[in-house]
Formats: C-alpha cells, sequence, structure tokens
C-alpha cells in the first residue's frame, strides 16, 4: 500500500520513518495537497493535516484520507462521497495545546509583545501587565483539551469556570456562555466547529463585560470572527487576543506561504491584527511539542496499519459524528 504523506515537517517524517514497517510505501512532500505536484494513483492513501483542501480532478481515484489530526472538520466536505474512509486520530495532544494556550494567555496578560518592541530603546512606560491569581478564566469548551486548560488554570490559582453544553466532569464549575463572558478576566476558546459553533464568539457576544478581558483561541477560526475581533479590541472591549487558528486557513496558510496577495477582507483584516501590540499570533502550532510528535506519528502509523489490514481507520468521521 502506498501512502502520500502532505504537509509533513522534516522532524515529523523523520519520527513517522521511525514507525513505518517495510511493507507501506511512503511518498513525503511538505505542499498541502492541493498545492502538489503528487499523483495519486488508485488505492493510495492521502495522509494530511488540516491545511489540505481536495480539488474535485484530484480526488478520483482516492478512497481514503487519514487526517493526522483530532479535528476531523475539514474532512467533512468529503464524507458523501460513496465509499469513502476517512480517518483521524484519538487524543495525542490535549496538553501541548492546553500548555499553548496558556502560555499565550500569560504573554497577554503580561503585554510580552509590546515589551519585546520596546525592548529597542529600553522603554519601560505603558508596560503594567497583570498578574495570574485569582483572575477569572472561562474555558469555551470543556473537552480533551478544554479540561486540561481548566487544570493548569486551576494549578496557577485562578478562579475557574467552563461552558459547555455536554457537562461531562464533575470537577468543573460550568457556567452559561453570557455569565462567563459578564465575569471573565479570561476567555479561552477550545470548541469544535459546528454549525452551532461556528461565528459564537462574534462582537455581539464578546462586547459586554469587563473592558479590559483577553481571549484565547486554540480551536478553530471560524468560531471568532476576524473582524468582530478587530472592532472589539478597536473600541475597548478586548485588551489582548491571542490566536493560533484561523478562518480558511488552509486558503490564509497558501497565501503567507506563497507570499502572494491576501486578497480576501477577512484574511486582510488577519494581517493588520498581526501587526498589533496587543495581538498574538503562532501557525497552528500549539499541538506541536516532540512528546506529541512521537505519540501522534505511532497514531498515525498503527492507523495505516489498521486499514491496510481491515479496511477502515480505528477511527472515521462518521454523519453522527
Amino acid at each position: 500500500m502506498r501512502v502520500l504523506f502532505f504537509e509533513i515537517f522534516e522532524s515529523e517524517r523523520n519520527t513517522i520513518q521511525k514507525f513505518l514497517p517495510s511493507d507501506l510505501q511512503a511518498v513525503f512532500t511538505a505542499a498541502t495537497f492541493q498545492s502538489s505536484e503528487l499523483t495519486p494513483s488508485s488505492g493510495d492513501v492521502i495522509c494530511i493535516r488540516t491545511q489540505s483542501d481536495f480539488p474535485e480532478d484530484r480526488m478520483k481515484d482516492i478512497s481514503a484520507v487519514l487526517s493526522r489530526s483530532t479535528g476531523y472538520d475539514h474532512l467533512r466536505k468529503l464524507e458523501d462521497r460513496p465509499g469513502m474512509h476517512l480517518g483521524y486520530l484519538p487524543e495525542y495532544c490535549s496538553y501541548a495545546v492546553a500548555e499553548h494556550a496558556v502560555i499565550m494567555m500569560m504573554m497577554l496578560l503580561r503585554r510580552i509583545k509590546k515589551q519585546t518592541v520596546q525592548m529597542t530603546d529600553f522603554n519601560r512606560e505603558d508596560l503594567t501587565g497583570r498578574q495570574i491569581p485569582g483572575k477569572k478564566v472561562m474555558i469555551c469548551g470543556v473537552g480533551n483539551i478544554g479540561s486540561e486548560i481548566y487544570r493548569l488554570c486551576s494549578k496557577l490559582g485562578m478562579n475557574c469556570a467552563g461552558f459547555d453544553i455536554d457537562r461531562r466532569f464533575e470537577e468543573v464549575r460550568y457556567v452559561s456562555l453570557s455569565e462567563g463572558v459578564q465575569t471573565s478576566d479570561v476567555i479561552i476558546c477550545a470548541l469544535p466547529l459546528t454549525d452551532r459553533t461556528e461565528g459564537l464568539l462574534d462582537y455581539k457576544q464578546l462586547a459586554s463585560g469587563k473592558s479590559d478581558k483577553i481571549l484565547v483561541n486554540i480551536s478553530r477560526g471560524e468560531i471568532t470572527p476576524a473582524a468582530d475581533l478587530e472592532r472589539l479590541l478597536t473600541e475597548r472591549k478586548l485588551s489582548g487576543v491571542g490566536l493560533d487558528v484561523f478562518a480558511d486557513e488552509s486558503v490564509f496558510a497558501d497565501s503567507l506561504r506563497s507570499h502572494n496577495p491576501v486578497l480576501v477582507s477577512d484574511h486582510q483584516t488577519l494581517l493588520r491584527l498581526q501587526n498589533r501590540e496587543d495581538v498574538l499570533m503562532t501557525p497552528h502550532n500549539a499541538f506541536n511539542t516532540s512528546e506529541a510528535l512521537e505519540q501522534k506519528s505511532l497514531l498515525t502509523v498503527q492507523s495505516l496499519i489498521h486499514y491496510q489490514k481491515y479496511g477502515a481507520f480505528p477511527c472515521e468521521v462518521s454523519a453522527s459524528a
């Protein structure tokens, strides 16, 4: 069986090769599926991350796609194709992503980006930050990642609350979304992207509450519209934003990599946000630790072996998922 790996990091390639059996033929490229010149053949398995798209003219011979991610909303566009197997990975990076969210929160509260800018002339004016203990944080989406964020914030002495329609953790103090927005110093988005959550944390939802609250999003960019975030910052209804995810991320990422002008208005907004001293952006990299990479690579190979043996992935997207 041949597997075409797209969006591959060099470090990821080396780790995956360590686990690959001899009867799996692997081809690696750093390019996304849509931008690669690799031509899939019948029977090939496509293995991607989250920024690949699926041009129709390249999908005619493909019946199996495995995403090296726990999120799978980007696979939904293929779920109606007859005989298509769409796989994803079980939980492997919850702590890594949670840690990244907390780091972003700390950097925003202590205004680290502005500090680094003003270091050029050792200017300490207007750099007063805020300490963490006693601050109120609401985690939106208390699943595997959200529960880790909740635990880490609790250990830091924060007053934690969670918002989720599925209240499955007994140790979590749950609140309504409106109550959490009204009282929180920090809002961290760890929600999955669904029809119900798309655009959920918009201007109308976030305009109330404390004017110096900060927002961190490590889940999906479509949940926090970029234009609304810019307006909230401009009107001083947010004091800081941290983003590791972006709407239409595959298009945005391809544009940045190719250094082509970004023409979509939302992406132009993101570029303006990137230049602000009260905004932190990272390239969807919260998952990327050496520990998580090892586990991710092992699970990827195990999923491919399972498909080779049984004709299905151990974790597959279903209509009810």
